[in-house]
């Protein structure tokens, strides 16, 4: 619908006649805006004319922001059927409003038609509705805006409004004084829940004008509220919550809660007071009945009313205390600890707590029980003159005005009265006493007053055989046992009594010793040819102090004291002896002994031979110098006598020794390592021993064959060993040929030959040049004993010619352009031994 803004129009009307009776030009032009009605927006595009229907004075478009101008249109000429036309939908000019359609389904207003003067400038006040805010349920917050006053002084400006759309002076109008610029009004004493239409309006003394109408809807007026769940609830009080979250657009005057024993209660019933605001608040009822069901709900009043939230309820507690049974300890086999824990007195102070007992169940306060003072809380209870061996059964008890309450129902049994406890085995065993003992490890609930240990000869003693006691009470203890018979068997048993009976552990037996020390076979070391050392221990006294302690020693069997011996003092333990002018190469016997007040007892006999006196010599292995074998040797020991000559002695044939059929060298004097040398021109095969010579003889190493030609073979390191390389035999043969070959290969005096591993293969060519006799050509391939992971090839070294030549190692088939190589294919071979 397009609507025209009549009150203006006339007054623009009136002002037109009025400035034509002055002699003032009537050409004037029109200035407006068209908006959408629901939504306020401007709508671009609407043709615009005036118009009597046969003749069109004035014609505009509106713009992107709905506005549009009518220029120069002379009243003089407008006739009384003129009127203004939208798009072909017309409006009478200037007093009809008629409802008119216009682009298609959509409804238009046509507002703030203003009228402007050519030539004497603008006339009309321009002025702003702004939007409406601070909405409550009776008042709401509009300004508007005066920014033109069109020539003339603002007389007054302001607000108008209603429940219907495009209010004028003829309603509600409140005033905000004169002049341009923004003012803001405040607009009170409106309906809740009712829509108002404003405009802001400004008056010169041309005209009024109106801005732009907005809407707005008044709000309801009823508060929000929620409900917590109570807590703290007693038998006389709970603890209520709820929440004001909305005040409804009314302020709060007042809050609190209503409750009563029926349903949906009001501000008729009990009433409570808190505030008078928004937000969370609680409030604690006193007073209350026990086993009661309440029901309540927070409230809000304000000018429009009072309102309410949900309604909960609760149920007060029945007054009795609550309580639970705290469990059994301590139990002994007359007495227990228990006691209770009261989480609730019901409302009302507990004039008396405890437990209460029996042996057949339910107790209550009329069986036997314990008073443990008053109030709330946890408390402990001792229960006395129990029988051992018993079931009871216990509840905590705790009595307030109302009554008494009980706790849950607990069982348990008081011990047997027999004591837990082990016997330990005998220690300190002699001839004539012991040590044992016991371990009472639970005394059953009972003062244990006396403990001990008994024995007999013949099995399961108590305390009316031989006993003895030590103290009272738990824990390990141990008893001295005397005026024992030798070499017998006893029985102990450890005991343990009580007010109730006598307990025993478990029977242990042992034998007292014969008197016999006891002694250990020993040791003899550092042995030369004149002295040697001998440790022996006395292990045991067989209850009989030793008073003394040592070895004898013979050229004949079983020595005794009657002979060489020594004294190493008495008791137990551990001694050495030593033993000197001896005789060399003799064979003597020993016996370590102890003495008591007895007898004298002897360990079991030992034998040892003394050295001979000559030298321990080895000797080493041979290798060349130039044009001389190096050998020597190694004293390890010089047979208690100096060294006074050492050297070689070689020869062609085996054995060789100092006499006139082989040669020898002399090195020096002394023990220790020593080099010797011979010339090479001795053979080509010759064998070699160290000696060493003392005051007592002449000793020699083991012998060993010296082959020069052997020596003369060249050698490498792989891995820390030396290795021996034989001549290359000069033929091609197949892998299998090759270690068929080194494995029947028995050269230089050596048949331990064998094929090169891969990796010892590498080695030697890479020291080809200094080991020698290798072949060179294009494809040389040499052996070794490694096999392909898959077992289908070997491993072997190739030799290719080229510019620069090289070695190296791969699997069958592995050589890029060359032919599958086999264990048939045919290559060299290189033997070696691992000297060391």
């Amino acid at each position: 619908m397009y609507i025209i803004a009549a009150a203006v129009l006339c007054m623009v009307w009136a002002c037109v006649k009025d400035l034509e009776k002055e002699g003032i030009s009537t050409t004037t032009q029109y200035i407006g805006t068209v908006v959408e009605k629901s939504s306020m927006q401007p709508v671009e595009g609407v043709s615009v004319q005036v118009t009597d229907g046969s003749h069109v004075y004035a014609v505009s478009v509106t713009d992107r922001n709905g506005r549009f101008k009518l220029t120069d249109v002379n009243f003089d000429e407008l006739g009384d059927d003129c009127y203004l036309w939208l798009d072909g939908t017309a409006l009478d000019l200037p007093s009809r409003q008629e409802p008119l359609m216009g682009l298609g389904s959509k409804v238009y207003d046509y507002k703030n038609i203003i009228l402007y003067d050519k030539t004497n400038a603008d006339l009309l006040p321009w002025v702003t509705t702004n939007d409406v805010n601070a909405i409550r349920a009776l008042s709401a917050r509009v300004s508007g805006d005066v920014t033109a006053d069109g020539g003339h002084e603002i007389l007054v400006r302001g607000i108008c409004y209603a429940t219907h759309q495009t209010p004028t002076l003829d309603d509600s109008v409140i005033t905000a004084g004169t002049g341009l610029g923004e003012y803001s009004i405040n607009l009170t004493n409106l309906t809740k829940s009712t829509t108002y239409y404003v405009r802001a309006y400004a008056t010169n003394n041309i005209a009024t004008t109106f801005g732009a109408q907005k809407m707005f809807t008044t709000q309801s007026g009823e508060a929000t509220l929620s409900t917590y769940d109570a807590t703290n609830i007693t038998a006389t009080s709970a603890s209520i919550g709820g929440t004001v979250s909305d005040d409804g657009g009314d302020a709060i005057t007042e809050r609190g809660f209503v409750y009563a024993k029926t349903q949906e209660p009001t501000i008729s019933d009990n009433v409570t007071t808190d505030g008078a605001d928004t937000g969370a608040f609680r409030h604690t009822l006193q007073n209350l009945e026990p086993g009661i069901t309440y029901y309540y709900r927070p409230y809000a009043t304000n000018s429009c009313g009072t309102s309410y939230g949900p309604q909960k309820s609760f149920v007060t507690t029945n007054g009795l205390p609550s309580l639970s049974t705290k469990e059994i300890s301590d139990i002994t086999g007359n007495s227990a600890k228990g006691g209770g824990t009261i989480t609730d007195n019901g409302g009302f102070r507990v004039t008396e707590r405890g437990v209460c007992w029996n042996t057949t169940g339910n107790p209550d306060i009329q069986n036997a029980h314990s008073t443990d003072g008053s109030g709330d809380g946890t408390f402990g209870s001792n229960m006395t003159n129990l029988t051992p061996g018993t079931t009871y059964h216990v509840r905590a008890y705790a009595t307030n005005s109302v009554g008494t309450a009980y706790g849950n129902e607990l069982t348990f049994t008081t011990r047997s009265g027999i004591v837990s406890m082990t016997t330990t085995a005998a220690s300190n065993i002699t001839a004539t006493s012991a040590k044992c003992g016991g371990n009472i490890t639970d005394n059953a609930g009972l003062d244990v007053t006396e403990r001990g240990i008994c024995w007999n000869t013949t099995g399961n003693p108590d305390i009316h055989d031989a006993h003895v006691a030590s103290g009272a009470g738990t824990g390990t203890f141990v008893c001295n046992m005397n005026n024992l018979s030798v070499n017998t068997t006893y029985h102990v048993r450890a005991y343990a009594t009580n007010n109730h009976l006598t307990s025993y552990g478990n029977e242990v037996t042992f034998t007292t010793n014969n008197g016999r020390p006891t002694i250990s076979i020993g040791n003899v070391n550092n042995i030369t040819a004149t002295t040697a050392t001998y440790t022996g221990s006395v292990t045991s006294n067989g209850g009989i102090v030793v008073t003394a302690k040592g070895l004898c020693w013979s050229t004949t069997q079983f020595p005794t004291i009657m002979g060489s011996h020594s004294i190493e003092g008495g008791g137990n333990g551990t001694f050495t002896s030593s033993l000197t002018n001896l005789e060399m190469g003799t064979t003597y016997y020993v016996r370590a002994y102890a003495t008591t007040s007895i007898e004298t007892t002897y360990g079991e006999q030992i034998s040892f031979t003394t050295h001979d006196g000559l030298p321990t010599v080895t000797t080493t292995a041979a290798s060349l110098s130039g044009d001389n074998v190096v050998s020597g040797g190694h004293i390890t020991d010089n047979g208690g006598f100096p060294i006074t000559a050492r050297g070689i002695v070689y020869g062609v044939y085996p054995n060789p020794d100092l006499t006139a059929t082989y040669a020898h060298t002399n090195d020096g004097t002394g023990s220790g390592y020593f080099t010797s040398v011979v010339d090479i021109n001795v053979g080509r095969t010759f064998y070699v021993r160290a000696y060493a010579t003392n005051a007592n003889g002449t000793s020699y190493g083991e012998q060993i064959k010296v082959d020069v030609d052997y020596l003369m073979l060249p050698t490498f390191v792989f891995e820390g060993h030396t290795y021996r390389v034989a001549p290359d035999p000069g033929f091609y043969v197949s892998w299998r040929g090759a270690q068929l070959y080194c494995e029947q290969l028995a050269a230089y005096s050596y048949d331990d030959w064998r094929l090169p591993t891969i990796d010892e293969l590498i080695t030697m060519w890479q020291y080809k040049e200094i080991i020698g006799g290798f072949r060179t050509g294009n494809k040389i391939v040499y052996h070794s004993s490694s096999i392909a992971s898959d077992s289908s090839s070997y491993l072997f070294i190739i030799w290719v010619s080229g510019s620069r030549n090289y070695c190296r190692w791969e699997y069958d088939n592995g050589y890029s352009g060359g032919s599958e190589y086999t264990s048939g294919y045919l290559g060299c071979v290189r033997p070696i031994r691992v000297e060391n």
